[in-house]
Protein backbone atom coordinates (compact mmCIF):
# COMPACT_ATOMS: atom_id res chain seq x y z
CA UNK A 1 0.00 0.00 0.00
CA UNK A 2 2.56 2.31 0.78
CA UNK A 3 4.45 1.64 -2.12
CA UNK A 4 1.36 2.74 -4.41
CA UNK A 5 1.05 5.64 -2.52
CA UNK A 6 4.56 6.56 -3.31
CA UNK A 7 4.11 5.73 -6.61
CA UNK A 8 1.31 7.95 -7.25
CA UNK A 9 3.06 10.95 -5.16
CA UNK A 10 6.17 10.46 -8.06
CA UNK A 11 3.51 10.02 -11.08
CA UNK A 12 2.00 13.78 -9.81
CA UNK A 13 5.79 15.35 -9.38
CA UNK A 14 6.70 14.32 -12.56
CA UNK A 15 3.45 15.68 -14.22
CA UNK A 16 3.77 19.03 -12.94
CA UNK A 17 7.78 19.03 -13.71
CA UNK A 18 6.56 18.19 -17.10
CA UNK A 19 3.56 20.68 -17.69
CA UNK A 20 5.53 23.62 -15.12
CA UNK A 21 7.18 25.31 -18.07
CA UNK A 22 3.71 26.11 -19.89
CA UNK A 23 2.37 29.43 -18.05
CA UNK A 24 6.13 30.60 -19.20
CA UNK A 25 5.33 30.39 -23.02
CA UNK A 26 1.72 31.31 -22.18
CA UNK A 27 3.29 34.29 -21.29
CA UNK A 28 5.16 35.24 -24.13
CA UNK A 29 1.69 35.81 -25.84
CA UNK A 30 1.35 39.29 -25.72
CA UNK A 31 -1.79 41.92 -26.60
CA UNK A 32 -1.68 44.53 -28.72
CA UNK A 33 -4.21 47.29 -28.91
CA UNK A 34 -4.61 49.56 -31.71
CA UNK A 35 -6.95 52.21 -33.38
CA UNK A 36 -7.32 52.52 -36.84
CA UNK A 37 -8.58 55.38 -39.04
CA UNK A 38 -9.90 55.52 -42.65
CA UNK A 39 -11.81 58.28 -44.45
CA UNK A 40 -13.36 58.76 -48.20
CA UNK A 41 -13.71 61.92 -50.15
CA UNK A 42 -16.45 62.76 -52.27
CA UNK A 43 -17.92 65.24 -54.38
CA UNK A 44 -21.52 66.04 -52.79
CA UNK A 45 -24.39 64.86 -55.25
CA UNK A 46 -27.61 66.67 -52.97
CA UNK A 47 -28.03 69.93 -50.72
CA UNK A 48 -30.62 70.56 -48.15
CA UNK A 49 -32.10 73.84 -47.77
CA UNK A 50 -33.71 74.94 -44.78
CA UNK A 51 -36.27 78.40 -45.25
CA UNK A 52 -38.61 80.28 -44.20
CA UNK A 53 -41.78 81.73 -45.32
CA UNK A 54 -43.00 84.85 -43.54
CA UNK A 55 -46.72 86.87 -44.15
CA UNK A 56 -48.18 89.79 -42.21
CA UNK A 57 -51.06 91.12 -42.05
CA UNK A 58 -53.99 93.16 -39.97
CA UNK A 59 -55.99 90.04 -39.27
CA UNK A 60 -54.91 86.03 -38.48
CA UNK A 61 -57.16 84.44 -41.59
CA UNK A 62 -55.35 86.92 -43.60
CA UNK A 63 -51.97 86.04 -42.71
CA UNK A 64 -52.91 82.32 -43.16
CA UNK A 65 -53.86 82.55 -46.44
CA UNK A 66 -50.97 84.81 -47.57
CA UNK A 67 -48.24 82.31 -46.37
CA UNK A 68 -50.80 79.31 -47.56
CA UNK A 69 -50.27 80.96 -51.34
CA UNK A 70 -46.42 81.66 -50.71
CA UNK A 71 -45.74 78.28 -49.90
CA UNK A 72 -48.32 77.07 -52.53
CA UNK A 73 -46.26 79.22 -55.83
CA UNK A 74 -42.99 77.99 -54.13
CA UNK A 75 -43.83 74.10 -54.35
CA UNK A 76 -45.14 74.80 -57.77
CA UNK A 77 -41.71 76.24 -58.74
CA UNK A 78 -39.85 73.67 -57.10
CA UNK A 79 -41.74 71.33 -58.70
CA UNK A 80 -41.34 72.61 -62.24
CA UNK A 81 -37.36 72.61 -61.82
CA UNK A 82 -37.65 68.60 -60.90
CA UNK A 83 -37.68 68.90 -56.91
CA UNK A 84 -40.16 65.66 -56.02
CA UNK A 85 -42.92 67.01 -53.33
CA UNK A 86 -41.72 64.35 -50.93
CA UNK A 87 -38.42 66.52 -51.43
CA UNK A 88 -40.36 69.30 -49.90
CA UNK A 89 -40.84 68.86 -46.19
CA UNK A 90 -42.66 71.32 -43.50
CA UNK A 91 -40.11 72.18 -40.38
CA UNK A 92 -42.19 74.46 -38.62
CA UNK A 93 -45.74 76.42 -38.75
CA UNK A 94 -46.78 79.20 -36.33
CA UNK A 95 -48.09 82.63 -36.11
CA UNK A 96 -48.50 85.45 -33.57
CA UNK A 97 -49.64 88.91 -32.85
CA UNK A 98 -47.24 91.33 -33.44
CA UNK A 99 -47.59 94.26 -30.97
CA UNK A 100 -46.36 98.37 -31.18
CA UNK A 101 -44.78 98.81 -27.75
CA UNK A 102 -43.53 102.67 -28.49
CA UNK A 103 -46.88 103.77 -26.26
CA UNK A 104 -47.33 103.04 -22.42
CA UNK A 105 -49.86 100.52 -23.59
CA UNK A 106 -49.29 97.55 -26.33
CA UNK A 107 -51.11 98.03 -29.38
CA UNK A 108 -51.88 94.86 -31.61
CA UNK A 109 -51.06 96.10 -35.25
CA UNK A 110 -51.81 92.51 -36.96
CA UNK A 111 -50.64 89.31 -37.13
CA UNK A 112 -47.47 87.25 -38.68
CA UNK A 113 -47.15 84.21 -39.98
CA UNK A 114 -44.22 81.63 -40.39
CA UNK A 115 -43.70 78.35 -42.37
CA UNK A 116 -40.44 76.40 -42.27
CA UNK A 117 -39.16 74.61 -45.35
CA UNK A 118 -36.76 71.91 -45.43
CA UNK A 119 -36.32 71.21 -49.32
CA UNK A 120 -33.78 68.33 -50.32
CA UNK A 121 -32.40 69.27 -54.60
CA UNK A 122 -31.06 66.00 -56.74
CA UNK A 123 -29.43 66.75 -59.30
CA UNK A 124 -30.72 70.52 -59.38
CA UNK A 125 -28.89 73.47 -59.96
CA UNK A 126 -28.85 75.62 -56.45
CA UNK A 127 -29.22 79.17 -58.13
CA UNK A 128 -32.19 77.83 -59.82
CA UNK A 129 -33.78 76.85 -56.36
CA UNK A 130 -32.84 80.04 -54.69
CA UNK A 131 -34.44 82.02 -57.85
CA UNK A 132 -37.54 80.05 -57.48
CA UNK A 133 -37.69 80.84 -54.12
CA UNK A 134 -37.13 84.21 -54.07
CA UNK A 135 -39.39 84.84 -56.77
CA UNK A 136 -42.20 82.96 -55.27
CA UNK A 137 -41.33 85.05 -51.91
CA UNK A 138 -39.28 83.17 -49.61
CA UNK A 139 -36.65 85.35 -48.78
CA UNK A 140 -35.49 83.64 -45.66
CA UNK A 141 -32.30 81.30 -46.30
CA UNK A 142 -31.51 80.00 -43.05
CA UNK A 143 -28.61 77.12 -44.08
CA UNK A 144 -27.23 75.29 -46.90
CA UNK A 145 -26.30 71.92 -46.02
CA UNK A 146 -24.48 69.81 -48.86
CA UNK A 147 -24.38 65.69 -48.77
CA UNK A 148 -23.88 62.56 -50.57
CA UNK A 149 -27.12 60.10 -51.27
CA UNK A 150 -24.77 57.09 -50.52
CA UNK A 151 -23.28 57.78 -47.43
CA UNK A 152 -23.57 53.93 -45.99
CA UNK A 153 -21.29 52.92 -49.13
CA UNK A 154 -19.02 54.99 -48.69
CA UNK A 155 -18.68 54.77 -44.76
CA UNK A 156 -18.61 51.04 -45.81
CA UNK A 157 -15.26 51.83 -47.77
CA UNK A 158 -13.96 54.10 -44.60
CA UNK A 159 -14.38 51.28 -42.74
CA UNK A 160 -12.53 48.30 -44.56
CA UNK A 161 -9.88 51.23 -44.66
CA UNK A 162 -9.82 51.71 -41.00
CA UNK A 163 -9.55 47.49 -39.93
CA UNK A 164 -6.53 47.86 -42.87
CA UNK A 165 -4.87 50.39 -41.36
CA UNK A 166 -5.34 48.96 -37.54
CA UNK A 167 -3.81 45.79 -38.81
CA UNK A 168 -0.49 47.12 -40.59
CA UNK A 169 -0.45 49.51 -37.31
CA UNK A 170 -0.71 46.15 -35.06
CA UNK A 171 1.73 44.49 -37.33
CA UNK A 172 4.41 47.14 -37.38
CA UNK A 173 4.26 47.48 -33.16
CA UNK A 174 4.48 43.60 -32.84
CA UNK A 175 7.43 43.39 -35.20
CA UNK A 176 9.38 46.42 -33.38
CA UNK A 177 8.90 44.08 -30.17
CA UNK A 178 10.30 41.14 -32.61
CA UNK A 179 7.09 39.38 -32.30
CA UNK A 180 4.28 38.35 -34.90
CA UNK A 181 0.53 38.82 -34.88
CA UNK A 182 -1.10 35.88 -34.11
CA UNK A 183 -4.56 36.95 -35.32
CA UNK A 184 -7.53 39.08 -34.11
CA UNK A 185 -8.76 38.83 -30.40
CA UNK A 186 -11.71 41.55 -31.01
CA UNK A 187 -12.74 43.91 -33.41
CA UNK A 188 -14.81 47.43 -32.01
CA UNK A 189 -16.41 50.16 -34.36
CA UNK A 190 -15.92 53.81 -33.04
CA UNK A 191 -18.36 56.66 -33.61
CA UNK A 192 -18.44 58.35 -37.30
CA UNK A 193 -17.93 61.56 -38.02
CA UNK A 194 -18.40 63.86 -41.34
CA UNK A 195 -16.43 66.67 -42.29
CA UNK A 196 -16.81 69.11 -45.02
CA UNK A 197 -14.27 70.98 -46.93
CA UNK A 198 -15.46 74.24 -47.89
CA UNK A 199 -17.67 77.18 -46.05
CA UNK A 200 -21.22 77.39 -47.18
CA UNK A 201 -23.20 80.44 -46.89
CA UNK A 202 -26.61 81.74 -48.39
CA UNK A 203 -27.48 85.43 -48.78
CA UNK A 204 -30.69 85.98 -48.17
CA UNK A 205 -33.42 87.76 -50.86
CA UNK A 206 -31.89 89.96 -53.56
CA UNK A 207 -28.74 89.24 -52.70
CA UNK A 208 -28.97 85.71 -53.27
CA UNK A 209 -27.70 85.17 -56.23
CA UNK A 210 -24.29 86.91 -55.01
CA UNK A 211 -23.94 84.66 -51.93
CA UNK A 212 -20.85 83.05 -53.78
CA UNK A 213 -22.18 79.36 -52.54
CA UNK A 214 -19.25 76.78 -52.97
CA UNK A 215 -20.02 73.06 -52.39
CA UNK A 216 -16.39 71.81 -51.98
CA UNK A 217 -15.70 68.35 -50.86
CA UNK A 218 -17.27 65.69 -48.42
CA UNK A 219 -15.40 63.25 -46.21
CA UNK A 220 -16.78 60.05 -44.51
CA UNK A 221 -14.54 58.83 -42.01
CA UNK A 222 -14.58 55.93 -39.89
CA UNK A 223 -12.37 54.33 -37.01
CA UNK A 224 -11.99 51.24 -34.96
CA UNK A 225 -10.39 49.51 -31.91
CA UNK A 226 -9.11 46.34 -32.55
CA UNK A 227 -7.17 43.96 -30.47
CA UNK A 228 -4.62 41.41 -31.41
CA UNK A 229 -2.48 38.67 -29.84
CA UNK A 230 1.02 38.23 -30.83
CA UNK A 231 4.03 36.07 -30.18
Amino acid sequence: MMRCVKTCMLFILMVAVLFSGIPAVLAEEAVITVQGNGSVSAQPDMVTIYVNASAVADDMLTAQQRISETVAKATAALSALGIADADVVTTSYGYYPRYNYEGDTPKLIGYQANHGLEIICRNVLLDSVITALTDSGISEIHDVSYGVSDRSGLYKQALELAVRAAEEKAAAMAASGGKALTGLVSLTENQSYDARYAMVSAAKGENAMDAGIRSGSISVSASVTAVYGAQ
